[in-house]
């Protein structure tokens, strides 16, 4: 999945790992293994940490 583990300031044209809705103003920063993902909106960020190992491989 390319483009999902991206720095806070560059989500603009990212797309949400869970909904794979496009992250608008920020999204929500979420860790994962030590990695940041960031994601669209709270509900996507409570899925992933409900489940990270599903989003431990999400790359930028």
């Amino acid at each position: 999945m390319p483009g999902f583990l991206t720095e806070a300031h560059d989500v603009a044209t990212k797309k949400c790992p869970v909904c794979d809705w496009e992250i608008k103003e920020g999204g929500q920063s979420v860790k994962v293994e030590g990695k940041t993902v960031v994601v669209c909106c709270d509900e996507c960020a409570a899925k992933v940490k409900a489940d990270p190992g599903k989003f431990s491989q999400v790359k930028g």
